[in-house]
């Protein structure tokens, strides 16, 4: 691998690690391990509020952990 390319990798690597700096993201992925949950699903097992859940969402999706679908 060259060395701008694990340059990328690394830059990557750190803002992923950033994201997950948070627990409560963490717990959010964890509730997500066992299939899809709709945001006030996974509020309440979180125990967060709606609004909060919704932005810690955000974070993760746009890091690219996580994918929003509408029904």
């Amino acid at each position: 691998m060259a060395l701008v390319e694990r340059a990328d990798h690394y830059r990557l690597h750190a803002e992923v690690c950033k994201v997950l700096t948070e627990p409560k993201r963490i717990a959010l992925l964890d509730a997500l391990r066992l299939g899809e949950r709709s945001v006030g699903e996974l509020a309440n097992c979180v125990g967060v509020s709606l609004p909060n859940a919704s932005q810690h969402l955000g974070v993760l999706r746009a890091a690219g952990l996580v994918e929003t679908r509408s029904e």
